[in-house]
């Protein structure tokens, strides 16, 4: 019995000491819910997390290299959550620039021994651009994932559902419920950080 407490107080003292940046765009700002129902904050709930957001609203990912940097230089984050993306789909971006951008900030969280987490962008169910520019453009993601296999992991960012009332109405941004997905899917991939 002692053992087992001794476990779980050195887990939850780990844990607590571990910084989590989040560079997203308004869905993980988080707008237009409360921060207390944003899927940041039911993470940084969940795992006792130092949780640092430097979520931008309109953002894309021309930003993410500026902010990465700006981010590990004022706190060090044992960890990275990128969720960008919806904008450069948005402006259509080309899938050269949007891959760019990205294999940038993870080449840079390797550099410097950070754990990257990226959130895959599906707008498939927005229809925009088409179907085929929807399937090339989370093939973005995908090709990520088969260059830099373990040293990144990757989630189903937008996996809540119009259908089933998990979006504001505008059908685009999660209400709580669909942020509490994003949470649950991020949840999955715990030993990801805690076998660190």
């Amino acid at each position: 019995m002692i053992y087992i407490l001794t476990f779980f107080l050195f887990v939850t003292s780990s844990l607590s000491a571990y910084t989590v940046g989040i560079i997203g765009d308004s869905i993980s700002f988080p707008h237009p819910v409360s921060k207390e129902e944003g899927w940041p904050y039911l993470l940084e709930q969940k795992y006792n997390w130092h949780m640092v957001n430097a979520s931008v609203g309109g953002s894309t990912t021309d930003t993410l290299m500026t902010r990465l940097v700006d981010l590990h230089d004022a706190h060090a984050p044992d960890m990275v959550i990128i969720t960008l993306g919806i904008c450069d789909a948005i402006y259509g971006f080309s899938f050269d620039r949007t891959s760019s951008n990205l294999r940038k900030a993870v080449l840079y969280c390797i550099k410097n021994k950070i754990q990257v987490i990226i959130g895959i962008v599906d707008i498939s169910y927005l229809g925009w651009h088409g179907e085929e520019y929807s399937k090339n453009f989370k093939n973005i993601y995908y090709g990520l994932k088969v260059h830099y296999k373990h040293k990144l992991k990757l989630f189903p960012f937008m996996t809540y559902d119009v259908e089933e009332n998990h979006c504001i109405e505008d059908h685009f941004h999660p209400n709580p419920s669909g942020h509490a997905i994003i949470a649950d899917e991020i949840s999955k991939m715990e030993s990801y950080w805690l076998n660190k």
